[in-house]
C-alpha cells in the first residue's frame, strides 16, 4: 500500500502533466493541504513552496530557516533556544513544528511549566527563578523577543534615575535587588573601614554619581567641629575606620607636643575656626590668662616654666642671673623684685629697690643695707660693727636693742650723752649734771665708781658712807662748799659762839667727837669748847 506522501507526490506529478504548468499544480496542492495553516502563517497558506519543495523533504529545513532567520542565526552561531539545544544536521524543523493544525494551534511545543531556561541565552538564577513567565514575556510577544538586559525590566525601579547608565549587573546581583555588589575599589575611591558599610545616598545625595567630590570635608562638613581650623585636611588626623578618636603625630609639625602638652585637648590650642597655619606657637598664645606677671617678664615663658606643668618653673636664678637667691630671697614671688618685668641683662638690684619702704633709718645709714642685714632676715641678727663709731658698745650697751637708744630711727648725730637714754634714771635730777659717765659705767647704772680722793674734798670718816645728795643738794658739785658748817650748821650746839671751824673740835668719825686740842694762840680761853 502507498503512503499518503506518495499518493501525494503521484497526483502532484499527474497534475503537472495534465494541466500543464505549475500555476494548475499550485492549484492541485491546496486540494490536497491535509489543513488550515497557523496563524503566524496564514499569509503564505496559497504558497505551498514558501514551506515545501517539491520532491525534496530535505529542502524543507532551508526554506524554513530562509524565513525564520533569527533562529538560522542561532543555529549558526550556538546561542539563543535553538543553537543550545544541540540539534543535529538531519533534524528537521517538522519533528518539533508542526502545521496544517488550524489557525489556533500551537506548533512550539514549549510547555510553560517544564520549559528548561538553561537552554536559552538568560539562565534563571535567583530571584529571577521565582519570577512568572510572563513578567519578562510580555503578551502578543515573541518569546525571543524578551529582553535580556535588567534596565528593560528594572526600569522602573531604578532609584539612580538612569543616571548610572543601563548596566544594572555591574552592580546588582540576581540573588537580590538591594544586594549590590559594585566594586568600588575600582574607581577613584575605594571604600576602606568604615566606609564600607556606609549607604550609597550617604555620599551619593540625589543620586549623583558622576564628578562627587573625594575630599573627606565633602561628606563630613557637618561632622567638623572645628569650622574648618584645619584647612579642610581631615585626613591627616581621622581615618577611615572612625570619625572619632582622631590622632595625629604633631611631631611632624613646628610644635612637638611634650608634657602635659601630650594630655592637651586639641581645642585648648586650636580655637574652632581658627586656621592651624595662622596659630603662633609662642606660649604666650594660648598661656596668656595663666601669666601671673601680667606681660611683665616678657613673652619667653619657657625660660622659667616648662611643658611639664606651668606652675612648675625650672629657672635657676643662681646659675642664670648674677643674684644668687639665698634666705628669704629664695621664699619670694618673682614680682616681689621684679614688678617691672624681667628683662634679659637687668641690673643687679639693690637693697634699697625693694626695701625702702621699710628702711626705719629713713635713709640716713646710706644704701648698702647689707652692711647691716642679712638675707636671711630683715630683722635676723644684724652685724653692724658699732666699735666704728663714736660710742663703742661695750657693758649692757652690747645686748641691747638698737631701738633702745635709736628710739626715733635716728642713726646720723645722735647724742651721745648719757643722760639722753639715762634720764629717768637720774637720782639726782641734774644735781651732778650730766657727767653721768664719771661715776657710772655701761656693767650696770647701780655700779658706779667714782673716786672722792681726787677732789678737794677726799672722803673720811662718816662722810665715806654719805649719799652724794646728803652734800651734793645743788648743780654743779664744784660749786659745793666744803665747810663743815655748810652741811653741820643745824648740828651746832655752839649756835656759831665757836666761829665756823667746826674741824678743830670735831672729826669726820662722827660729829660728836670732840678732839683734844689746844687753843690756838691768841684765841681766847673762853672760846674753849667744853667737855
Amino acid at each position: 500500500m502507498l503512503s499518503p506522501s506518495t499518493c501525494i507526490k503521484a497526483l502532484l506529478l499527474a497534475a503537472f502533466f495534465l494541466f500543464g504548468g505549475s500555476a494548475y499544480a499550485a492549484k492541485i496542492e491546496t486540494l490536497v493541504m491535509p489543513g488550515p495553516l497557523i496563524t503566524g502563517h496564514a499569509d503564505v497558506e496559497s504558497e505551498c513552496t514558501r514551506c515545501h519543495s517539491r520532491f525534496s523533504q530535505e529542502a524543507q529545513n532551508t526554506l524554513c530557516l530562509d524565513c525564520h532567520e533569527d533562529v538560522a542565526a542561532d543555529l549558526n552561531a550556538k546561542e539563543g533556544f535553538h543553537g543550545l539545544m544541540g540539534f543535529k544536521e538531519t533534524d528537521t524543523c517538522s519533528h518539533c513544528h508542526t502545521d496544517h493544525k488550524g489557525r489556533d494551534a500551537e506548533v512550539t511545543g514549549l510547555d510553560r511549566e517544564f520549559f528548561n531556561h538553561e537552554k536559552t541565552d538568560f539562565p534563571l538564577v535567583g530571584g529571577h527563578q521565582k519570577q512568572q513567565c510572563d513578567s519578562c514575556h510580555k503578551k502578543d510577544k515573541k518569546w525571543r523577543e524578551a529582553p535580556s538586559d535588567c534596565y528593560s525590566c528594572h526600569e522602573k525601579r531604578d532609584a539612580h534615575k538612569g543616571k548610572l547608565g543601563e548596566k544594572c549587573a555591574d552592580c546588582h546581583s540576581p540573588e537580590s535587588w538591594l544586594k549590590q555588589k559594585f566594586d568600588h575599589d575600582k574607581t577613584d575611591f575605594p571604600l576602606k573601614g568604615a566606609h564600607q558599610k556606609v549607604q550609597c545616598n550617604a555620599c551619593h545625595p540625589n543620586e549623583t554619581y558622576r564628578d562627587v567630590p573625594t575630599d573627606c570635608v565633602s561628606c563630613h562638613r557637618g561632622d567638623d567641629v572645628h569650622r574648618g581650623g584645619y584647612e579642610e585636611k581631615c585626613d591627616s588626623c581621622h581615618n577611615n575606620d572612625k570619625w572619632k578618636g582622631a590622632e595625629f603625630d604633631h611631631s611632624k609639625t613646628d610644635f612637638a607636643l611634650s608634657g602635659a602638652h601630650e594630655e592637651t585637648k586639641c581645642s585648648n590650642c586650636h580655637a574652632v575656626g581658627v586656621k592651624a597655619s595662622t596659630l603662633e606657637v609662642k606660649c604666650v598664645s594660648c598661656h596668656q590668662v595663666n601669666d601671673v606677671h601680667r606681660g611683665r617678664n616678657g613673652n619667653d615663658c619657657k625660660s622659667c616654666h616648662s611643658t611639664k606643668g606651668w606652675d612648675k618653673t625650672q629657672f635657676d636664678h643662681d646659675k642664670d642671673t648674677n643674684f644668687s637667691l639665698i634666705g628669704e630671697h629664695e621664699k619670694a614671688s618673682c614680682n616681689s623684685c621684679h614688678a617691672g618685668g624681667i628683662k634679659k641683662n637687668a641690673k643687679v638690684r639693690d637693697c634699697k629697690d625693694c626695701h625702702s619702704t621699710e628702711d626705719p633709718h629713713k635713709g640716713e645709714l646710706g644704701e648698702e643695707c647689707d652692711s647691716c642685714h642679712k638675707p636671711t632676715g630683715w630683722h635676723d641678727d644684724t652685724r653692724f660693727d658699732h666699735d666704728l663709731t663714736g660710742m663703742p658698745l661695750y657693758g649692757m650697751h652690747a645686748i641691747a636693742e638698737c631701738e633702745s637708744c635709736h628710739t626715733s630711727g635716728q642713726y646720723v648725730a645722735v647724742p651721745l650723752e648719757c643722760i639722753e637714754c639715762h634720764k629717768e634714771d637720774d637720782v639726782h635730777k641734774g644735781s651732778l649734771e650730766n657727767k653721768c659717765g664719771s661715776c657710772h659705767n655701761a656693767n650696770g647704772w647701780l655700779y658706779w665708781n667714782y673716786n672722792h680722793d681726787l677732789t678737794d674734798f677726799p672722803l673720811t670718816g662718816s662722810h665715806s658712807d654719805l649719799a652724794c645728795a646728803s652734800c651734793h643738794k645743788k648743780a654743779p658739785p664744784e660749786n659745793t662748799a666744803q665747810t663743815c658748817i655748810s652741811c653741820h650748821k643745824a648740828n651746832d650746839v655752839h649756835q656759831g659762839r665757836f666761829g665756823r671751824n667746826c674741824e678743830r673740835c670735831h672729826s669726820t668719825e662722827a660729829f660728836d667727837i670732840i678732839l683734844n686740842r689746844t687753843l690756838d694762840s691768841g684765841q681766847e680761853r673762853g672760846n674753849e669748847p667744853s667737855n
